[in-house]
């Protein structure tokens, strides 16, 4: 089956690129950062790191919770949830200098 996750990039790495950090690595189900663009290189590397950290975060959480589920329906969509953000911490998320760059791949 396709990965059918909507792949975002990030176009600017600084100050309220932090709140969407958390906010995409929540929502693993449906999308997955792929990219990130930021004239300062350090931004950018930050950033990329923060977000892998994040859905690592997010993997272990939804373990915990699939063995604290009640039913197995909930087991298995937690257990999916997991898988899902063990995969987005896997992918190596690219880094870019501008936003035509990032455009371009």
């Amino acid at each position: 089956m396709a990965d059918e996750r909507i792949r975002v990039g990030f176009v600017g790495c600084g100050g309220i690129s932090r709140l969407y950090t958390d906010i995409y690595a929540s929502l693993v189900d449906v999308a997955q950062v792929v990219a990130v663009a930021d004239p300062v290189s350090e931004l950018a590397e930050k950033r990329r790191d923060t977000l892998s950290n994040a859905y690592a975060a997010e993997a272990h959480r939804a373990r915990v919770t699939a063995s604290e589920a009640r039913t197995e329906e909930e087991r298995d969509s937690r257990q999916q949830r997991a898988e899902a953000a063990e995969a987005a911490a896997a992918v190596k998320i690219r880094k870019y200098r501008t936003h035509e760059e990032l455009l371009k791949d």
